[in-house]
């Protein structure tokens, strides 16, 4: 089985995968503009990612990743309770939305 090309865009979400054979981690990264160059660089399968960031919040990087990369899947990990939110995420085309 091919392993998923994973990018980790949050500290916690690394012990989600580190065990796993089926992932490999491809890259980190802590600001959504790094996340941002890192997932066009290197075309993740699936990122996961934090919505809270310093620089800015996770609907904005699915959105500028969405004007070059259509089919990464993204995985939003946040403490953020809130159902607008996850509204827009989803229209965004995210593939799952944990609560930490």
């Amino acid at each position: 089985m091919n392993q998923l090309k994973l990018i980790i865009v949050e500290d916690i979400a690394r012990e989600f995968v580190k065990e796993d054979p089926d992932f490999v981690t491809i890259g980190t990264a802590g600001l959504g503009k790094t996340a941002v160059e890192l997932i066009k660089s290197s075309r993740p399968d699936l990122v996961l990612l934090d919505y809270c960031l310093p620089d800015f919040n996770g609907s904005e990087v699915i959105k500028q990743v969405r004007t070059f990369n259509q089919e990464v899947d993204f995985i939003v990990i946040t403490a953020v309770r809130d159902v607008p939110l996850v509204q827009e995420c989803l229209r965004l085309g995210i593939r799952d939305y944990l609560i930490k």
